[in-house]
């Protein structure tokens, strides 16, 4: 009868009397809302390695969703706040301004850019690193060392060792240093049907793009440090311009790593996995330099 008066049904009023608290003085309820929960789990949180080289919040972000997470730079940064880590580290490379025509890459082998670069040694003097890139996957395709500044011969001998192993491509970026003006040079560009285009020194990038190296002793210790900074240049470090992909990846036309990630666990605080799926090494372990993730 009461559940008829009220119009409910009689269930409903058997659980109200199930639930029902004769000690209670105020009003209760049978209804507890319980909302999802959006706050990543402390596991998660406990990983973004802003202070551990890997750069800021967006390459961490990619970074993440290479090992199999995905979670947002936003998410990142916030994170970073409430640790008391820098929101973001100092630029790699400083650019300036851009040219008004710019050559643009639209497909692997389509243009290149040469470049050398100067790297101090430890106990003084010079060493220099030269590299041809493929633009349009940032891929290194031929480097060489040398311990006195190269001139145009030998930049037209490292020129016809990448266009034996690729192939020649459309465009070829270079500055306008001796080396890339020079007579020898300019005949092997011709020769190889290359068109030779040049960008401003702020706006050319090959060999910067790669990680700097502490100073070297020699020309072999350069050599040897260059494995492991191509190594995570090439295949373990996402790339911004390349939209989280590596180099590798975009030029070979692989699946990138990171379109397998998922999200990653929510928990409140103290609760969730005790630990994560991944761990940090570095490719060069006694220096602490290039990190990547590894599922542990």
């Amino acid at each position: 009868m009461a559940a008829r008066a009220f119009r409910i049904c009689p269930n409903t009023l058997s659980n109200w009397e199930k639930h029902a608290d004769p000690c209670s003085e105020t009003v209760g309820s049978t209804v507890r809302p319980t909302p999802p929960i959006t706050r990543l789990a402390d596991v998660v949180r406990s990983q973004t390695m802003l202070r551990l080289g890997f750069g800021g919040e967006d390459l961490v972000a990619q970074a993440l969703a290479r090992a199999g997470w995905k979670v947002s730079a936003r998410s990142i940064r916030r994170i970073g706040r409430a640790r008391g880590q820098p929101e973001r580290p100092p630029p790699d490379v400083e650019t300036g301004p851009r040219s008004r025509h710019p050559v643009a890459a639209h497909f692997t082998h389509h243009v290149w850019m040469m470049d050398v670069s100067v790297v101090q040694a430890l106990l003084g003097g010079e060493h220099y690193l030269a590299a041809v890139f493929d633009a349009f996957s940032r891929a290194p395709l031929a480097l060489a060392t040398y311990e006195r500044k190269p001139g145009a011969a030998a930049m037209a001998r490292l020129l016809k060792a990448a266009v034996r192993a690729f192939g020649a491509p459309k465009y070829l970026i270079t500055d306008r240093g001796g080396e890339f003006t020079g007579s020898v040079f300019r005949r092997t560009i011709a020769r190889s049907g290359v068109v030779q285009r040049f960008g401003s020194t702020h706006n050319l990038f090959a060999t910067a793009r790669l990680e700097r190296f502490h100073p070297p002793l020699t020309i072999g210790d350069l050599e040897r440090r260059l494995e492991p900074a191509l190594t995570h240049y090439l295949c373990l470090r996402p790339h911004q311009g390349l939209r989280g992909a590596t180099p590798a990846e975009a030029f070979l036309q692989l699946p990138p790593a990171h379109a397998r990630a998922v999200s990653p666990p929510r928990a409140r605080p103290r609760e969730g996995p005790p630990s994560g799926p991944f761990a940090i090494e570095f490719l060069d372990p006694k220096e602490r330099r290039f990190p990547f993730l590894r599922t542990a």
